[in-house]
């Protein structure tokens, strides 16, 4: 992606994330405008004066040079607010000038941008349904990306992965449902699908240690637990770094009918055929559904 891409996709995520704040953004035009963005208190909110955003899309952390940049550009006009994106994160002695500066200065990554998009997004109403929206947009072009590159995994923050496979799960004709990050029971994803034969629910656990940690037999345990315990058709735990040796051991020949267990290769398997269903390649029916989720797995 082109710098002129990344920042007229950051427009429609930085719309309604500042207009939470009160702020109404527009992206400047021009060589000689200033900031990549601008935004001007919204009537009645309780805001004062311009905000000004600028993003860069280096393969660098972004330098005191840059912070200097841009605050130089404000105190020569009447932005009283800073907002700095960058896609490769700050270099410490620009953290510490821009908390320095009288003028505010938010220093932002596109992961930190996510996050605000979600706050907004839980906190209910019209610009939340809108966030939404663009965090499944996200999502599913992350699918994508993972399709043709598998290592774009080990740039995935944990919940980023969860919300990215419940995106591709719905988009293979699943009903689903991503539990909320603090209470989830044991269980990331609760799915439904809907047969001529009657309604089948599966549950998904997702493990993504950056570490590169394997899961071991406890996190086995709890999660046949949870889905013999819920009476739920099946169930599918994923690690992207896969299974400790012994994980698996103190399951009975029963429970392992019940749950299957795969690692990167099933998730980017699962993001290749949510690839091919989007291009219109192929459409899977019913049956293959709930094939297509218990495939490339272990079968312990």
């Amino acid at each position: 992606m082109t710098a002129a891409d990344a920042e007229g996709r950051l427009l429609p995520l930085l719309t309604p994330i500042m207009a939470a704040q009160g702020f109404e953004v527009v992206q400047q035009r021009g060589p000689d405008s200033g900031f990549d963005y601008v935004g001007a208190a919204a009537p009645g909110s309780g805001q004062e004066g311009l905000l000004g955003v600028d993003y860069k899309h280096l393969n660098r952390p972004v330098g005191i040079s840059e912070i200097d940049r841009i605050i130089g550009l404000a105190g020569r006009t009447a932005v009283g607010r800073l907002v700095f994106v960058s896609r490769s994160g700050f270099t410490a002695s620009a953290q510490q000038r821009a908390l320095q500066n009288p003028v505010a200065v938010e220093l932002l990554t596109p992961n930190d941008l996510l996050a605000l998009a979600r706050s907004v997004a839980s906190a209910g109403g019209e610009p939340g349904h809108r966030i939404a929206a663009l965090i499944r947009g996200v999502s599913a072009e992350m699918a994508k990306i993972v399709a043709r590159n598998p290592d774009a995994l080990n740039d995935l923050e944990w919940r980023d992965l969860e919300r990215m496979v419940t995106v591709v799960l719905d988009g293979l004709g699943f009903e689903a449902e991503l539990t909320p990050a603090s209470k989830d029971g044991g269980k990331d994803i609760i799915l439904t699908l809907h047969t001529e034969s009657g309604i089948a629910t599966y549950i998904v656990e997702l493990k993504h240690w950056r570490s590169g940690k394997r899961v071991g037999e406890n996190s086995v345990r709890d999660f046949v637990n949870v889905v013999a315990r819920e009476h739920r058709d099946g169930g599918l735990f994923l690690s992207t770094h896969g299974f400790a040796e012994k994980a698996f051991e103190s399951l009975t020949e029963i429970e392992k009918t019940t749950v299957r267990f795969g690692g990167k290769t099933k998730v980017v398997n699962l993001c290749r055929s949510f690839a091919r269903v989007g291009a219109q390649l192929w459409l899977p029916d019913d049956p293959g559904r709930a094939e297509l989720l218990l495939s490339d797995t272990i079968a312990t």
